[in-house]
């Protein structure tokens, strides 16, 4: 009976000894992108929760098993628990699934996430993942990974300071352009359409005589094509009045 260890979306019941749970292994979240992982990682935060999709094709046709259910976890953790519902491996059949963290408004194909909206004044990130797998005989189904991509962009700003006998406070820095609300389509070659535009807030930078620095905050934004508008305050260590800058950058993100 090793239907008593499968712990990942199996409720108290009695389970027949022919078949076995489906069962949610591994998450992963992908770091080799150009996304900051604000919400689950680099602020200490790690993923905790995701909602799965799942269809089922083969000798039962076509059918949906999973439709957005919570799935609990830790990453790193061999086991993530799906409490809501529980399916089971059919020999043979051909299984896909996605994952997603934090989209709104999903809408489905065939069972499965075609597009979803974001909205970029959360600042949470936003993980989306896909798995397939062929249905063993009981006792050889694998728990199904999940490896999680960002698709957001991260945003800041380098100040570089070329006077060499002064240092620089920058404050205050605003960008009026980025992209706040949008949709993601799967699939499409342009993913991401860009509905509504704002302003977000960068906090400052101190940049010591002739060296360059970053911006306080790294902000989540939709990738895309901007053309933006960056204000900011500024301020040297000699004695000077602080002024007001701006300029305007195109800049694809």
């Amino acid at each position: 009976m090793a239907i008593a260890a499968m712990t990942a979306c199996i409720k108290d019941e009695v389970v027949s000894e022919n078949r076995e749970a489906i069962s949610f292994g591994k998450a992963f979240v992908d770091n080799a992108t150009k996304a900051a992982d604000p919400s689950y990682g680099d602020n200490g935060v790690a993923l905790e929760k995701f909602n799965v999709y799942g269809t089922v094709t083969g000798n039962v046709g076509s059918t949906i098993i999973y439709s957005g259910q919570e799935v609990t976890g830790s990453v790193g953790a061999n086991v993530w628990s799906c409490t809501a519902v529980t399916q089971y491996w059919i020999k043979d059949a051909d299984y896909s699934f996605a994952a997603l963290v934090d989209a709104a408004d999903v809408q489905l194909t065939d069972g499965l996430p075609s597009s979803f909206t974001y909205d970029a004044t959360t600042q949470k990130d936003l993980l989306y993942a896909t798995a397939t797998a062929k249905g063993q005989a009981p006792g050889d189904n694998e728990p199904v990974d999940f490896t999680f991509n960002h698709l957001l962009a991260k945003a800041f700003f380098t100040f570089t300071n070329t006077d060499a006998s002064a240092n620089l406070t920058v404050a205050d820095i605003q960008i009026t352009g980025l992209g706040q609300n949008g949709t993601y389509t799967v699939g499409a070659a342009v993913p991401w359409a860009v509905k509504t535009t704002y302003t977000q807030g960068f906090g400052g930078a101190t940049v010591a005589a002739g060296k360059s620095a970053t911006n306080e905050f790294e902000r989540m934004v939709l990738p895309g094509t901007y053309t933006l508008t960056v204000t900011f305050k500024i301020n040297d260590d000699k004695g000077g009045q602080e002024q007001t800058a701006t300029a305007t950058i195109e800049n694809q993100i």
